[in-house]
Formats: structure tokens, sequence, C-alpha cells
């Protein structure tokens, strides 16, 4: 196996999986009836310009996983400090109504963000000698920056996929030795060269076996001699002569191979997310005894009738794949797509979110069919009772004709028809004042949140932030608290929850004011402001807390807080009075 196959490195692709909800214009706006959303230019802009402030200004933190490289390091700075970078929003779907369970914010479009990066363009003798090794640690660290960057206040209506790898696609247009042809014996001679380049996230050790490389290098897509093509489920490879390249990669490589991958990724994206609303449905149990039963079924049939059409949308974009695939005559592409449903799993993803949402679905049509079955019986019981009460009142008219004066068994008559009708009127009374009562007291569940101050005077200001283990919220920032008990009083409850998520004690617990948690699900919580009992030597995450920060006036500035915490602090003034 020969080992003087050298690539020399050209520039990348990045695509990273988002919704948006991007501005529209007035017919549009009135058909979705949107206000509010994003100018994408500007938004890419924004993207383009935080990627490279990243990559210029790496730190030793941001690269604590090559560490024991101190070399490996060094050339990761000096790449980000000559990136050439630039991004655009590609639309693959546009008005496409996801909301977001976790977030509860409204999304119009799905897409991908392209970035075309390019290291050492000044350079082409560095340019042309970077190791395949190097190129998974950027993307790597920008997409935990990414995900940062989305917690913003302005950032809301972008909803990035940070948990998937960015997906890069490596491209080359010259090598040494240079007019190789492509051949299923060439490729096998040089398997472990290729192999190198076409799993960028999985890296390039020496100890990899010859039966790993050999897999690499499988499925190679070109149907080109001087060309090399091969897609995995995170990155890509495309290898174009110089010629080939100038002639046919933003005309053919683009079309056909890097926006169809970007695309799919995009849909596996949304689909996930569906799968993930699902859940998030099918789990809110606590929540769901806030709501009216009937206004609770009927805002589950309301989303789910959403996910339908969004998935009735995919379902469209899938029969035009297949559409291809059945009557393209361009082997090349229709090879890409084939590919690429099974790399990412399409198929199986679409039958698992349909099983589910046929699942969910069921049962809540159910619950309905049960609640409705409730209530024709309480009708039915009405209706008897005020039926009952005509035919007594006949009854008597009746008897009053032909009677001059009350007998007894008129009087008895009369006595058993009023006292079962008041017999039948309490019991119905009873039930309907039972139901009554569940429903108020399910309207009656409370929430509570702290504001724990635990600066000392002249310090900067500082309050305790979490960030949530569970949904609604879940990863995001928030204040401690929780759902008050049956038992407890928003006090007890406050201390309790606060004990449970940062392990302190509180004192001087005052009542800042009742906020609504959720328009929808009539839960209120009351806010209170309170000071650590002790020092903080106690601090430790636990209940809903997958993490405690000690957060200043600053630090807080512009983030996207979980309910409407960020309310409560500015209502507060907390920060503000430390600060004096």
């Amino acid at each position: 196996m020969s080992e003087n196959l050298k690539f020399k490195y050209k520039k990348e692709f990045w695509y990273i999986s988002a919704f948006i909800n991007k501005k529209k214009g007035k017919s549009e706006q009135t058909r979705y009836n949107e206000d509010e959303g994003i100018e994408i230019i500007e938004k890419s802009n924004e993207l383009e310009e935080f990627v490279r402030k990243c990559a210029k200004n790496l730190t030793d933190e941001d690269l604590s996983m090559i560490a024991w490289n101190p070399e490996l390091v060094t050339k990761v700075k000096e790449m980000g400090q000559n990136i050439d970078v630039s991004c655009r929003w590609i639309p693959h779907l546009e008005y496409f109504p996801y909301y977001h369970e976790n977030t509860y914010v409204q999304f119009n479009e799905l897409g991908s963000f392209e970035f075309e990066v390019k290291y050492h363009e000044k350079n082409p003798e560095k340019k042309g000698n970077i190791d395949t090794v190097l190129f998974q640690q950027l993307p790597v660290v920008i997409k935990k920056k990414l995900a940062s960057w989305c917690d913003k206040k302005q950032n809301e209506y972008i909803y990035l996929d940070t948990e998937s790898p960015i997906y890069v696609f490596t491209v080359s247009n010259e090598s040494v030795p240079g007019k190789i042809t492509w051949s299923e014996d060439s490729i096998k001679e040089y398997k472990k060269s290729i192999g190198k380049w076409t799993e960028i996230y999985s890296g390039s050790w020496p100890d990899y076996s010859d039966e790993l490389y050999e897999k690499r290098v499988q499925k190679n897509l070109s149907n080109r001699l001087s060309e090399l093509h091969f897609i995995r489920r995170n990155s890509g490879f495309i290898f174009m002569e110089m010629d080939n390249y100038e002639k046919f990669f933003r005309t053919y490589m683009m079309e056909y191979v890097l926006i169809p991958t970007s695309k799919i990724r995009a849909m596996l994206f949304a689909l996930i997310s569906i799968d993930e609303s699902l859940d998030i449905i099918n789990s809110r149990q606590r929540t769901e005894e806030a709501i009216d039963i009937k206004e609770n079924i009927l805002v589950k049939k309301n989303k789910l009738e959403t996910i339908r059409k969004i998935d009735e949308i995919l379902k469209e974009q899938m029969s035009f794949i297949y559409n291809e695939l059945n009557y393209n005559r361009r082997q090349h592409y229709t090879a890409v797509l084939e590919l690429l449903l099974a790399e990412f799993d399409i198929h199986n993803t679409f039958d698992r979110v349909t099983k589910k949402f046929e699942s969910t679905y069921a049962k809540i049509h159910n619950l309905s069919l049960e609640l409705n079955s409730k209530l024709n019986s309480s009708m039915n019981r009405l209706n008897f009772l005020i039926i009952a009460s005509v035919f007594a009142d006949i009854a008597q008219f009746i008897i009053s004709i032909f009677v001059d004066k009350p007998a007894p068994i008129i009087i008895a008559t009369n006595t058993t028809l009023s006292v079962g009708l008041t017999i039948f009127l309490i019991w119905v009374l009873k039930n309907l004042r039972q139901s009554s009562k569940k429903v108020k007291k399910a309207q009656k569940i409370r929430a509570v949140d702290a504001i724990i101050n635990v600066s000392e005077p002249g310090d900067e200001p500082q309050i305790i932030i979490i960030e949530r283990k569970n949904r609604p919220f879940k990863n995001k920032l928030a204040l401690p608290g929780g759902f008050v008990r049956h038992e407890e009083t928003p006090e007890t409850a406050i201390i309790r929850e606060v004990k449970e998520e940062t392990n302190l004690d509180i004192k001087n617990i005052k009542k800042v004011a009742v906020f609504e948690w959720d328009k929808k699900s009539q839960i209120k919580s009351t806010c209170f402001l309170c000071d650590v009992d002790g020092g903080l030597e106690n601090l430790q995450k636990g209940g809903d807390a997958t993490s405690i920060k000690l957060m200043t006036a600053s630090e807080l500035e512009g983030l996207n807080l979980a309910f409407d915490h960020e309310d409560m602090i500015i209502k507060s003034k907390i920060l503000d009075k430390i600060k004096k």
C-alpha cells in the first residue's frame, strides 16, 4: 500500500441546520399573523462575524481537549488567526410552522447556515500543509460557543442544531502526485491517505487498522475517474482536479452534492425535533393538571394538528426525492440521494415519528371521547331533572282541577315528588360542585421562584442562576424555583425548592410580585427576593438544576432566561439596589 499520496487543502464548507422565524412581507404576515422575527441577511452577517471572532480569539481553555499536544494547540490557534469565513442562509422549507415546545417560540422556516471557510489564503505553503487532524478542532469549539450565542434574547428566533456536530465538507483540488486515475485499484492503493480525509471527526491516528480504512473508502460517489466524492454522516470529502474544479464545483457540485446533503440533514433535524415535541406533549403531566381538562385536550389537539401539517410537508419533500430517484437520469445525483437517505436513516426516523404521532393522537382522541361522554351524562341528568319537574307541575295542576279539597293521598303524592326531586337535585349539584372543585383546584396550582442575593455590601451585584434539567426550558438558564405542593404555602415552598436545587438556606424572604407562568396553563408564580442564610460553602446543584452560576448584572444582560424570569429580576430591582 503506497503512502506517497498527498491532498492539498483548498477550503471547507460547514453546515448547521436551523429553524428560524423570518420576517415576512405584508401578505405573508397576514397569513401567519407575525409581527416579530429576524432579518436573515442581518443575522447571517452576525453569525459570520461571531465565528470569525471566536476563531481569531481561541484560548487554551477552548482547546483543552488537545492540551496534551502543545504543537497541535499552536497550529489550531494559527489557523484561527488566519481564517476567512463567509456565511449565508440556505432555505430548504419555507412556511414551515414549527413550534418549540421547550421554549414556546414559533418558527416559520427550515434551512441551513452555510459557512465557507478558508485558512492561510495568503500563505499557500502553510495552506497546502494543513494536516487532516486539524480539521475537526475549530468546528467542535465553534459548536459549543454557538450554544451560548443561541441563549441571547436577541437570537431567540433562531433555533440551531447545536446537538449534532457541524457538518464539514473538506475540499481539495490538487494532489501529489497529480493526474491519478481513480479506479477501484488506485483507491485501495491509497486508501489510508484517502481515509484520513473522509471522516474528519474520527481523527487520523496511525494505529487505525487496514479494515477501518477499507471501510472508509467504500461508496466513492464520483462517476468520473478524475474525482473523489465521499459523504459520511457528519462530514464529507470532495477531490476534483484543478480544471474540473474551476468548471463544475459551483455549477454542479454545490447544487447536486453539498446542498442536498445539508437539506436531508436539516430534514432529519426537523424529524428529531418533532419527536421531541411529541415526548414533551406526552410527558407534561404536572402542567396538564393546571388546565381545565376540556381546554387542555383542545390545546393538545391543535398542537398535534400543527405537527401533522409539518409531517405532511416533510413527506411531500420526500416524495420529490423519490421522484428524482425514479426519473432523474443523472446517475451521480441519484447515487448521492440514495446514500444520503441511508446515511441519515431517514426512513426509520419517519416511521418512528409517525408511530409516536398516531399513538399520541389516539390517546388525546380517547380522552376527548371520555370527556364528551361525561358531559353528555351530566346533561342527561339535568334534562331528566327538568322534565321531572315539568311533569310534577302538570300532575299538580291536573289534581287541582278535579279535586276541590286536598286529600291525604294528594298531600302524600306531592310530598313524595318534592322530596324525591329535592334529593335528586342535591345529588346532581353535589357532583357538579365536585367537578367544579377539581377544576378550581387545578387552576390554583402555583409556582414559586427565588431571586437570591449573594453579594456583600460594596461587591459587584450577583444572584444565583441555575441551568434547568427538565422541560420546559430544558438546558436554559433560570431562577431557582418550582411548584407549590398541596399542603404548602408559597413561603415554605420557596424554602424547600431553594434547598433542593442549591442546598442553601435562605432568610429575609420578601414577596416581589405574582407573575403569569404560562397564559394557556393559567399557572401563576410568586417571585421572592431573599438572602443566603450563612455562607456559600454548601452551594451544590440538585433537583432540577444541572449547574449553578453566580451571575452579575452584566453577565445576565441580553440572556434569554426561562419563563418570565427576566421580568422578575427587572421588577425586583435587586441588581440596581445592590449597585447603589
